[in-house]
């Protein structure tokens, strides 16, 4: 087993075990645009923790090789804790994150 098979079903264990009941104020599933240009797959989940405070998971992964030989595989997770100045999911929001990435580039001009 791969270790991004591993950590997404460690991921959505722990997603499942905070989740007892799910709504629209409760959790979020977002994608990014940017990452869905590159054909990157994506997905987010934002979790309520308290009135105040959420946790939000991103994940994008890249494995694609394309037949001009260049190649911009990747890997990446950046779990982020965030505190909302009003209550969750409303406004504004400060956070502290972590962030793990594993990338394979090659085949591209050496501009230098």
């Amino acid at each position: 087993m791969t270790i991004l098979k591993k950590v997404l079903i460690a991921t959505l264990f722990m997603v499942g075990w905070i989740l007892p009941e799910a709504n629209a104020q409760k959790v979020a599933v977002k994608s990014n645009l940017l990452y869905d240009a590159t054909t990157t797959i994506n997905l987010g989940v934002e979790v309520g923790l308290a009135r105040k405070w959420t946790l939000d998971v991103p994940f994008n992964y890249n494995p694609w090789k394309p037949a001009n030989g260049r190649r911009l595989a990747h890997f990446g997770v950046q779990p982020e804790v965030r505190y909302w100045f009003c209550e969750r999911f409303t406004r504004m929001f400060v956070g502290v994150h972590a962030h793990y990435a594993d990338f394979n580039v090659g085949g591209w001009p050496n501009w230098s």
